[in-house]
């Protein structure tokens, strides 16, 4: 299986080499019609070269794909089904039995970047636009009385192209855990990329045509990378305020 190329290019210090990137799609149907011609031995000694992982590891997608096709192709030896119902996500492809998706949506999903969510108080997220019938990015925060809906962007012909508008952030998040060895915790990083401030007071900018919003993203994204994230204060700063919290309970 292909190497992630998206992770090799981002291991540069440029801003570049988070764009122009795609994400993994690997040719399920195929591996679905040669799993009688897949040595199991071999496939585990594949899985054992690459590992340990280091954090960020370009090979994590790879062994995901390796550990799939290991779990088909000992369900085919077993004569244990392969596929089950319509895939809930696609609503098109028959669902994996154990992952209860299709292996398309799974993959593509395990690749998109953390955009938050309700339950988070705020997110940054694809949507369907009825009214210029494009998709487009729109940002919701809530916190505590104060709270923001708005569109960053639209005119995306397409669902997928709209994550894929997003897709820079899931690299850019590799990149600071390759840089700082897995401390820090930077799985909602999506939310410093957004200026609250400046979306705010350029409403007359937004929501931004997608090339716009890439260089929005980028602007974000170079900002970013040139700061002093002090990981050790952050996560110093977390133990004691969670010490504090649970005897102020």
């Amino acid at each position: 299986m292909p190497a992630n190329q998206a992770l090799v290019k981002s291991e540069s210090e440029s801003v570049d080499a988070f764009f122009n990137c795609t994400p993994v799609i690997t040719d399920w149907e195929w591996v679905y019609a040669n799993l009688d011609k897949v040595r199991i031995a071999d496939l585990i000694d594949t899985i054992k070269s690459m590992e340990p992982l280091k954090v960020g590891d370009q090979n994590e997608h790879v062994i995901w794909i390796q550990q799939q096709t290991l779990r088909l192709a000992l369900r085919h030896n077993a004569d244990l089904p392969l596929k089950g119902h319509t895939c809930p996500t696609c609503g098109k492809n028959l669902a994996d039995p154990v992952l209860e998706q299709c292996l398309p949506c799974a993959e593509w999903e395990r690749q998109m970047p953390y955009v938050g969510g309700r339950g988070s108080c705020s997110y940054f997220a694809p949507k369907y636009d009825v009214d210029s019938h494009t998709w487009g990015i729109i940002y919701y925060m809530g916190h505590h009385d104060t709270s923001l809906l708005t569109w960053v962007a639209k005119g995306f012909n397409s669902r997928t192209t709209a994550w894929l508008a997003l897709y820079p952030l899931k690299l850019y998040g590799k990149w600071l855990e390759r840089r700082y060895l897995g401390v820090g915790n930077f799985y909602s990083v999506y939310c410093e990329m957004v200026d609250v401030s400046y979306l705010v007071k350029n409403k007359d900018k937004i929501p931004f045509d997608p090339a716009a919003f890439e260089v929005y993203l980028r602007n974000s994204i170079a900002e970013h990378m040139q700061q002093n994230h002090d990981i050790l204060s952050w996560t110093t700063r977390n133990a004691v305020r969670d010490y504090a919290r649970q005897n102020n309970s």
